[in-house]
């Protein structure tokens, strides 16, 4: 009855959404409980869906940060994400591409989680300073991100949009991206650092790719999965929130960590569970980009940029950076 009650919701919100390119908040909590009532499998009918309405460019070989990647390497790639959640790359990110996006993130201010009240994001941006940590989170804002070069031609990768087009089964859309520094704070602001075992469920169907930018071991940070758990949710955790590390290996088995040198290069269904494991020492620099099959859900803002430094890229895959906008 709940999922009836979710779909009388949503399936006519999107006819607003199509009308207005926004997704109402009603429509945005009818998702996210469409997934959880039906364990995934809403969202597995509508991704079907949504791939035999807009289809895939056509693309045989792409070039770009794994070199030369056929047709067949990239669904094998997109097979090894749809059995174990995950895949890590061989190759590792240019030595040249980690120290200048670094340097940035060190010039760069950042917004942090605001903890003296409720939990939010400073309006304020600070630099980080390893001696005075203010924050388990130190967030760029998007639009500064686009500024960076070395960070728009990653955005801008075909290999990337190559692959995410045979996961995702359709055209992808670039729909965000993110740069932050995680430290040890305590024990406080794991929730809000995602520092807790979760799902994301912001769109239909997503993939995210991370580059780790910081050597990461068992005390910095490593990202933690759960293998397999993309695939369905299991009744005791069909709910909104966070869960312990107790209760989702009495349910799912062992976590995985994720330790590796920077350059490190993953992709990731975030659908199953996962998080950051909290910092004890040292510092971790992240950045992530989410490709996704369609823009109904959270909102999310444009990345403006003045300059494209990719114009080929840009026009010929114009689904995918329908967001990025000349400022």
């Amino acid at each position: 009855m709940k999922t009836l009650f979710y779909l009388a919701i949503y399936l006519p919100s999107l006819i607003i959404f199509w009308i207005t390119k926004k997704t109402p908040k009603y429509m945005y909590i009818a998702q996210r409980r469409l997934f959880i009532e039906t364990g995934g499998k809403f969202n597995d009918v509508f991704s079907s869906v949504i791939s035999k309405v807009i289809g895939k460019y056509k693309i045989t070989t792409s070039n770009g940060l794994f070199g030369e990647v056929t047709s067949s390497k990239a669904k094998e790639i997109a097979l090894d994400i749809e059995e174990n959640g995950y895949h890590i790359f061989n190759e590792k990110l240019p030595e040249n591409l980690i120290a200048d996006i670094t340097k940035f993130s060190r010039e760069q201010p950042a917004h942090i989680i605001n903890l003296t009240k409720h939990v939010s994001i400073s309006k304020e941006e600070f630099l980080i300073d390893e001696n005075n940590i203010k924050s388990p989170k130190y967030s760029f804002n998007a639009k500064r991100l686009m500024g960076n070069k070395s960070i728009e031609n990653i955005s801008f990768d075909e290999n990337l949009l190559h692959i995410a087009q045979e996961y995702l089964g359709v055209k992808p859309i670039l729909d965000s991206i993110s740069l932050w520094w995680s430290a040890p704070f305590g024990k406080k602001g794991t929730s809000a650092a995602a520092q807790e075992f979760h799902f994301d469920m912001d769109r239909i169907k997503f993939l995210k790719f991370f580059i780790y930018l910081t050597d990461v071991n068992e005390e910095n940070g490593p990202h933690c999965y759960i293998p397999k758990s993309h695939k369905s949710v299991p009744k005791q955790l069909r709910k909104d929130g966070r869960f312990t590390d107790d209760l989702i290996e009495s349910i799912l088995g062992k976590h995985l960590e994720i330790c590796k040198p920077k350059g490190t290069m993953m992709l990731v269904d975030t659908r199953g569970f996962h998080k950051g494991k909290p910092l004890t020492e040292g510092n971790r620099l992240l950045f992530q980009m989410e490709y996704t099959n369609t823009l109904v859900g959270q909102k999310i803002p444009k990345f403006p940029t003045k300059k494209i430094n990719n114009p080929i890229a840009f026009s010929k895959y114009k689904r995918t950076f329908k967001l990025v906008k000349l400022s």
